[in-house]
């Protein structure tokens, strides 16, 4: 590199030129992909390109934005319940239309299942509900102050009993008083607490309480209801107009 030393003054009526090469050959700064500003004189920026609703920048710092990350950039499976922050095994983010997506956080079995491609499938249980009308006629007379009735549906193997309710009821009338259970045949109470009156009549029905036996079943179950009057379930039987209809809401087996 050539050095030149002026002590004096210095008039220059031509062009300075340096022969070394040592200048550089810039004439422009061209923004590229993802960046804009540049400029081919004078001081110029380069700034990042942001879309602002993925992407932005915050306090000088280029970051994403809050809530800018759509389900559609996510790969099937990429995220499981371990990533979900307030979400444990079990638990599932549903929508208002049942649909895999939405800000409603249900807890419930079922089965969850992925194909070989990553997707998962969840199928939630089903509650069902059964429900049979009880005319007196139909009651089996035990010989003794009961008579009983097996219904027609069954609680199937695998399933988890609810609760039952008894509404529209005719009284049972006839004798001094009438009471309710509702059990499997062994259990007279299984699927109700206490012995709640159907003597008179409501169209409201009475409350049968939870159930106080056993509500998983590992085998299919018939239901049966007993009715107890004061001495003789004949003269219940004799009246003629007791009726009833019984709702049993089970979870079924998935």
């Amino acid at each position: 590199m050539a050095t030149t030393t002026i002590t004096g003054d210095l008039e220059v009526t031509g062009t300075i030129s340096d022969s070394s090469g040592d200048m550089g050959d810039i004439t422009a700064v061209v923004a590229g992909d993802g960046l804009t500003g540049g400029g081919t004189s004078g001081s110029v920026t380069l700034t990042a390109n942001v879309d602002d609703s993925t992407i932005e920048i915050n306090t000088d710092i280029i970051r994403l934005k809050d809530g800018g990350i759509a389900t559609a950039k996510f790969s099937p499976g990429a995220v499981d319940t371990n990533a979900v922050e307030g979400l444990t095994a079990g638990e599932f983010i549903v929508g208002t239309d049942g649909s895999p997506a939405g800000n409603t956080k249900v807890t419930m079995g079922g089965v969850m299942a992925m194909d070989g491609a990553g997707n998962t499938t969840f199928t939630p249980p089903a509650v069902m509900t059964y429900q049979e009308v009880c005319p007196v006629a139909s009651f089996t007379d035990n010989g003794d102050a009961t008579g009983q009735l097996d219904l027609g549906g069954t609680i199937p193997a695998g399933a988890l009993f609810l609760y039952a309710t008894v509404h529209a009821i005719t009284g049972f009338a006839g004798d001094t008083t009438a009471t309710l259970t509702i059990g499997d045949g062994t259990d007279v109470d299984r699927y109700n607490t206490g012995t709640p009156s159907v003597f008179a009549t409501s169209a409201a029905g009475v409350a049968m309480g939870v159930p106080s036996g056993t509500t998983w079943h590992d085998a299919e179950e018939t239901v049966r209801l007993t009715i107890t009057g004061g001495a003789d379930f004949t003269s219940i039987v004799s009246d003629g107009n007791g009726t009833l209809a019984v709702t049993l809401a089970y979870i079924q087996p998935v």
